[in-house]
């Protein structure tokens, strides 16, 4: 169980890291592309229960930046099992 949550907070904190340094270099000529991003998404449907109505929708982006913290991050993540198991 504490491995898991190892990963996903390593994943998460990769995934902020890298919107961080996405954001800094979306400006800059040189590491532009680092702040390159694509979104998916599914369009928000309603369902209405008469009672209540409920609407779906998903979206979801990474750049380039987050994706590789999060690669860092999976190879980071063996190293620290080994303290967190210790």
């Amino acid at each position: 169980m504490k491995k898991t949550i190892l990963l996903i907070l390593l994943l998460v904190a990769g995934a902020v890291v890298g919107s961080l340094i996405a954001s800094a270099t979306d400006g800059m000529e040189a590491l532009g592309w680092l702040a390159y991003s694509h979104e998916f998404s599914v369009s928000p449907f309603t369902l209405n229960l008469i009672i209540t109505k409920i609407t779906f929708g998903i979206e979801f982006g990474m750049s380039i930046a987050q994706l590789i913290m999060m690669i860092v991050a999976v190879a980071v993540y063996p190293k620290l099992k080994k303290v967190v198991d210790a």
